[in-house]
């Protein structure tokens, strides 16, 4: 299931960011799970729930441009990133196939370009959780 349809609100990470300006990144993966849970889930409360994920994130749009970055609650930024991670210049042990998968490989993409950023992946899922430790993401939970 989705990781932001738990805890969308970008205010609620604030205490992992130690109280500091951050960045709320958006990956493509996660993005494309939030549409299908809104279509296809089988229980209506989860469907709902990723509209209303969905509804947020088009209000994020209607403020500014999401590819450069939307300043929400003073010192937050919601970015989204749109490209499709290159799976065949990522870790070899990643399937471009597994959504977990190319979530790390956008996380990796993240990290290379964003060098000096403290990158951290959300979530309480213990296999991307795994992954993520694997391949040297630092991890939290919320």
């Amino acid at each position: 299931t989705s990781r932001l349809h738990a805890t969308a609100d970008p205010t609620q990470y604030r205490t992992l960011a130690k109280n500091v300006p951050f960045t709320f990144l958006l990956m493509p993966t996660i993005l494309r799970e939030l549409d299908e849970l809104k279509m296809l889930h089988r229980n209506p409360e989860v469907r709902e729930k990723a509209k209303g994920v969905i509804t947020r994130i088009k209000g994020w749009r209607h403020q500014g441009n999401l590819a450069n970055g939307v300043t929400v609650d003073r010192d937050i930024t919601v970015k989204a990133i749109s490209r499709e991670p290159q799976m065949e210049k990522s870790l070899s042990w990643l399937d471009s196939s597994v959504p977990d998968d190319r979530l790390i490989a956008c996380l990796l993409e993240a990290i290379a370009e964003y060098p000096t950023a403290h990158i951290t992946l959300v979530t309480g899922d213990i296999n991307l959780q795994n992954k993520a430790d694997t391949a040297g993401i630092p991890v939290n939970e919320l």
